[in-house]
């Protein structure tokens, strides 16, 4: 088949999901094809990509990618004078129309069979070009678009859930709020988590003990409120109250840099925040591999690939109940579930993990590296997206 992948922008370096995504499709000859905003002068490591109109865009690369959408729609006369039609039926004004057509020019050339959105919101104003090019049309919800970003907008999406033809979610939780929202029940849905290498276990083991005899607790996330972090960081200042000795590292940036500044300093663990800052997939890896407890303690969270792959490699997780996370992790099996926004009930149960006899901790950390090998493989997911798309 040939899939569209539709993304508002070109995949970061934390976007991991669809790099294997892509790779997973192409494998089993599949014809993926990536069409992302951005501009025209923008590479990447991609067979077949497509950059479009972004609005993000100044100056010459902005008139570049403007005059390139306006060929593209000229080009494609009759696709986009359909697109234009159905727009206008359902009512969108001149502008909003033309915003539409301007999306919609990198993608409306080709002959595709699905076109499937990423997220929720890059399929916003572009609800028709199924139906203008003949091609089937999915939507994957995840945490932002789902979660966050219907607070802001309501019923955003109410086009949409009338327009596509198959959904695929990463979680329950957040599924039954894209029921609420309005999906229609009968929609064919299907859950695909992420996926991890059951390879890596063996690339990344856990490294010797330290000499010192400091636990290290480790964070891999965008630098941002939704993950929790002054939570976390509350309750890591009562850890260290009580005479506890640890370190914490957290691999990732973001918006919220400042605010983690500012609350390791006023909180008195300068000399336990380890801030990490931005790391290849390996550095992250190797780092994960070699703390003693991972934390993931968000406020929001659709699932959480770093949580996947730190269960693989075998490290004990605490997570919070947010959303997602507690089908990502059974608590007391494969780790533990705390609340989410009570720093006290995270300090107790960090304490209480760090206590635990090595060999307690190893059990928990063999079980789920085994759940994640056994269920989250790529083969396991490779065959839920084949399914998908087939069905």
């Amino acid at each position: 088949m040939k899939i569209g992948l539709v993304l508002a922008g070109m995949p970061t370096y934390s976007e991991t999901f669809l790099l294997s995504k892509i790779g997973v499709l192409e494998r089993t000859g599949h014809e993926v094809h990536l069409f992302a905003a951005g501009s025209p002068l923008q590479g990447g490591p991609f067979r077949r990509l497509h950059t479009g109109y972004d609005v993000r865009l100044r100056g010459v690369e902005r008139q570049l990618a403007r005059g390139l959408a306006l060929l593209r729609m000229a080009a494609h006369a009759r696709k986009t004078a359909r697109l234009y039609r159905l727009n206008r039926r359902d009512g969108l004004d001149a502008r909003r129309n033309l915003i539409s057509l301007l999306n919609a020019a990198h993608i409306i050339g080709h002959r595709l069979d699905w076109i499937h959105f990423a997220f929720a919101t890059t399929a916003l104003s572009l609800e028709n070009i199924g139906r203008a090019t003949g091609a089937r049309m999915a939507v994957s919800v995840r945490g932002f678009d789902i979660s966050l970003f219907p607070l802001k907008n309501p019923g955003c999406y109410a086009r949409l859930w009338q327009r596509i033809d198959r959904l695929h979610y990463i979680s329950e939780a957040l599924y039954r709020r894209a029921l609420a929202d309005g999906l229609p029940a009968q929609l064919p849905a299907y859950r695909i988590e992420p996926a991890a290498d059951p390879g890596l276990r063996d690339r990344f083991r856990k490294p010797p003990e330290r000499p010192d005899g400091i636990p290290r607790l480790l964070t891999v996330g965008r630098l941002t409120w939704k993950k929790g972090y002054v939570q976390t960081l509350t309750a890591l200042a009562g850890l260290k109250a009580g005479g506890h000795r640890f370190t914490y590292h957290l691999v990732g940036e973001g918006e919220g840099l400042e605010e983690v500044l500012y609350m390791r300093r006023a909180l008195g663990l300068e000399d336990e925040v380890v801030l990490e800052g931005r790391r290849s997939h390996d550095e992250t890896l190797a780092l994960v591999a070699g703390c003693d407890v991972y934390l993931q303690y968000s406020v929001q969270e659709g699932y959480c690939n770093a949580v996947v792959e730190a269960q693989l490699l075998g490290r004990p997780c605490i997570v919070s109940d947010a959303e997602g996370l507690p089908e990502n992790v059974v608590d007391g099996v494969t780790g533990w579930v705390v609340p989410a926004n009570d720093p006290g009930r995270l300090r107790a149960k960090v304490e209480e993990v760090l206590a635990l006899p090595a060999e307690a901790r190893d059990r928990i950390g063999r079980a789920a590296s085994d759940r994640i090998a056994g269920s989250y493989s790529l083969d396991a997911q490779l065959a839920k997206y084949i399914r998908f798309y087939e069905d």
